[in-house]
């Protein structure tokens, strides 16, 4: 994500993933305090994130249930 931030600096990008994945980035950025469970991201869940090209910061989601 951060190579794509840096690509494409000032733009805005969809990055489109598995929920796995999704749930991994969340756990890393601290949105998910433990383990999260199977039924966090529902299909269709995104998540709108704004980088500074090293930290990223999450603006909104739809479908991801927070802890």
């Amino acid at each position: 994500l951060r190579e794509i931030s840096v690509m494409y600096a000032g733009k805005t990008v969809l990055v489109v993933c598995h929920g796995g994945v999704m749930k991994s980035f969340l756990t890393h950025i601290g949105f998910f305090k433990s383990r999260p469970s199977e039924n966090m991201i529902a299909n269709t869940g995104y998540m709108k994130l704004r980088t500074d090209g090293v930290d990223f910061f999450l603006e909104d989601t739809n479908g991801i249930k927070s802890e």
